[in-house]
């Protein structure tokens, strides 16, 4: 009776005397070239006449400008707003809303 071994499942063993080679090798290599060449272009353009930002001195040759030019925040501007209704005013509305619904009911 003859035995057969067969190969273990996995991932085949190369000999340790010889690199592992793949048919992408040189693919990888471009594609790397290729991304710092992208990445060196990104940078490039980010680079305008003001420099990068964080690398260069605050600009302070800024306009002034009026203090009324500014919205109002958290103050009490003028508004057009009618006052809450008092409670004669809430029941000659109801009484007038009731008296609407029912000639609209007729």
């Amino acid at each position: 009776m003859i035995q057969v071994s067969t190969p273990p499942a996995g991932p085949r063993l190369t000999p340790p005397n010889r690199p592992r080679t793949t048919v992408f090798a040189g693919g990888r290599a471009l594609l790397r070239t290729t991304l710092a060449g992208a990445l060196a272009c990104a940078l490039a353009a980010c680079a305008g006449s003001e420099g990068l930002p964080g690398l260069t001195p605050p600009q302070t040759h800024v306009q002034e400008v009026p203090a009324n030019a500014f919205p109002t925040i958290g103050t009490a501007a003028s508004s057009s707003k009618r006052p809450p209704l008092t409670p004669e005013g809430q029941q000659k509305l109801q009484r007038d809303l009731e008296s609407l619904a029912r000639t609209q009911e007729k």
